[in-house]
């Protein structure tokens, strides 16, 4: 059996992303794991044959714990001699690559799932940028979770088909269609739990709370709908990254009595069956896969006209876009959906039914084992 190796930040990818994909794999594949610590009661938990190995890499720059881990990486790939790397994220993507191809590893595959400097400017985004370039270099296959962020890398000059691609129609996982359904009993637990009338429309926002994430443009927008939509109510969850809470109850002051928060939440579907609409006002994304979540959940989606969003979105049909930025435009659309109940619906029947025939979890993992057999092939 061909042997494989994961590398990633942290387990949780695995956790919320990756569980029937990993499952998939280690059907095919001797697979290894290597996260940060924690990580082997995880995957035991959810049911994985692999092994999973703790090496630390941290998000942030950090050189010495950088340089350590990838000499860890390097004594782990010349040890094992893999046959596959694949890796997630910016900074395990640049050292499992590096030390993939010092190693000689044959397939070295990296999953571009969004850039954190496509919102900066200056050195620190040449800097992050030159480690993507880097990372796609030294790659012999590149994977992208989004056509439109597949279109940005190749105009920025990162990278170019036909070494990168989109399998099946984009995300990362797909969607999990049966967890994520409408649910009545669940959206009345929901209800009865928060005590939200029936008949109040519920607008969800389901991210982290980050400047990156739009949190602030949430709380702005629906400080300027709320009194177009009395009974309304607005739910933020998520944790709160950037300690923009307080400026977010600032913002809502004269609507907290209708606002709700939660942190992180590993019952995403209890959220998505109590809600009407999710708005995810981002100014960068891979593919937005909550947008996918609500989608099967049966609910239409307010988001930026971004790349990634708009894979995720399609505006008119199965959501609602806007110019990144524009709490207008954004409360505008809320308001929409308040009023036009019947258009709130369809967009969600539509979207539910995109994500049933496009994003099935199953569509995904049959196209990840599929592309994996071809590079192993390919290399024989």
């Amino acid at each position: 059996m061909k042997k494989m190796c994961l590398v990633m930040t942290d387990v949780i990818i695995v956790k919320f992303f990756l569980m029937s994909q990993v499952k998939a794999l280690a059907s095919e594949y001797e697979l290894t794991l290597v996260c940060s610590a924690g990580g082997q009661e995880e995957v035991r938990r959810i049911g994985v044959s692999a092994r999973v190995l703790n090496i630390t890499i941290p998000r942030g720059i950090e050189p010495y714990r950088d340089c350590l881990a990838l000499f860890k990486l390097l004594g782990l790939f010349a040890r094992c001699r893999f046959d596959i790397v694949q890796s997630y994220t910016t900074k395990a993507g640049m050292l499992a690559m590096m030390a993939a191809f010092l190693m000689r590893v044959p397939v070295r595959v990296h999953w571009f799932l969004g850039q954190v400097w496509a919102t900066k400017t200056g050195v620190y985004r040449a800097m992050l940028r030159l480690c993507d370039v880097l990372t796609s270099r030294l790659a012999t296959s590149i994977l992208v979770d989004s056509a439109s962020q597949l279109a940005f890398l190749v105009a920025e000059g990162v990278t170019s088909p036909p070494k990168a691609k989109v399998l099946a129609h984009g995300s990362i996982c797909g969607v999990d269609c049966d967890r994520f359904s409408a649910d009545p009993a669940l959206r009345a637990n929901f209800r009865e739990h928060y005590a939200i009338p029936p008949n109040h429309f519920l607008f969800l926002y389901m991210s982290r709370f980050t400047v990156d994430k739009g949190a602030m443009e949430m709380a702005k927008a629906y400080a300027i709908c709320a009194p177009e939509c009395p009974d309304s109510t607005l739910v933020m969850v998520g944790p709160d990254e950037e300690d923009l809470l307080p400026s977010i109850r600032s913002v809502l002051a004269k609507h907290l009595d209708r606002v709700h928060f939660h942190g992180f939440t590993s019952r995403p579907e209890f959220y998505f069956a109590g809600a009407d609409a999710l708005c995810l006002p981002s100014f960068r994304e891979g593919f937005g896969l909550v947008l996918l979540n609500a989608a099967a959940s049966g609910l239409p989606s307010l988001g930026s006209r971004i790349y990634g969003i708009v894979d995720a979105v399609v505006d008119g049909e199965t959501g609602l876009l806007h110019t990144p930025g524009d709490t207008e435009q954004l409360a505008a659309n809320m308001i929409r959906l308040y009023r036009g109940r019947e258009l709130c619906r369809e967009l969600g029947r539509n979207g539910r039914l995109r994500a049933v025939n496009l994003f099935s979890s199953s569509l995904l993992d049959e196209a990840v084992v599929r592309h994996y057999r071809a590079l192993v092939t390919g290399r024989s």
